[in-house]
């Protein structure tokens, strides 16, 4: 299963991973619902997103795209 930041909706996906089991990405759920909480950009959130399922050069370019390079891995959300 993949998330998209765009369009998403993050109850609907957190109910679909909790219920084959997959912890890692109700995580990442979660991460992400804080982050639109905390008014952090798609693109950041996307990128995370990628980052977690390895997409590694997507992930780089939309850090990048969204002038968060310096910063990779270090979102901070409220």
């Amino acid at each position: 299963m993949v998330l998209r930041a765009q369009g998403m909706n993050l109850e609907v996906a957190r109910k679909a991973f909790i219920r084959i089991r997959d912890v890692r990405h109700v995580e990442l759920v979660n991460r992400t619902e804080q982050g639109r909480r905390a008014g952090v950009p798609e693109g950041m959130l996307l990128a995370e997103i990628m980052a977690y399922q390895g997409r590694y050069q997507d992930a780089a370019r939309l850090y990048t795209q969204a002038g968060a390079w310096g910063g990779v891995g270090r979102r901070r959300c409220a």
